[in-house]
């Protein structure tokens, strides 16, 4: 019998306490905290010239291996006297002769360096010119 009683009070009472825990807490004012944009003198004018020619780097990194590697495969191709196993990208055979590990590392340090050779123009530019207010 009291473990019936003690088992009912327990189906009782433990909602009322879990209930009890997820109320809501007293109204306090609203903190706002939405994040205050960056003023125009909060960097220097070369680090925002850094910044974007990091940002360049990156993003022309992707657009600079593809054209990167269709060259070189191009002049593999040329340099084997045309023949179709040596075909580049799209226009490969079959029994196409893939790139030696020398090869992909090759076509990768061509693509950083012209991803960061047009970053580094980029940023001599931006630096250059007189800072416009936006």
């Amino acid at each position: 019998m009291t473990g019936k009683f003690l088992l009912l009070v327990f189906v009782f009472l433990f909602p009322l306490c879990s209930l009890a825990a997820q109320s809501e807490a007293p109204a306090s004012p609203p903190v706002d905290t939405t994040p205050e944009p960056y003023a125009p003198d909060e960097f220097p004018y070369g680090i925002r010239a850094l910044r974007r020619a990091e940002i360049i780097t990156l993003g022309l990194f992707p657009f600079a291996y593809f054209f990167s590697s269709f060259a070189y495969d191009t002049g593999r191709y040329a340099m084997h006297g045309f023949n179709s196993s040596y075909a580049p990208g799209p226009f490969a055979s079959a029994e196409r002769v893939s790139r030696s590990e020398s090869d992909t590392r090759n076509v990768i340090l061509i693509s950083i360096s012209l991803s960061a050779l047009l970053a580094a123009v980029d940023f001599f530019i931006e630096l250059d010119e007189p800072e416009k207010t936006r």
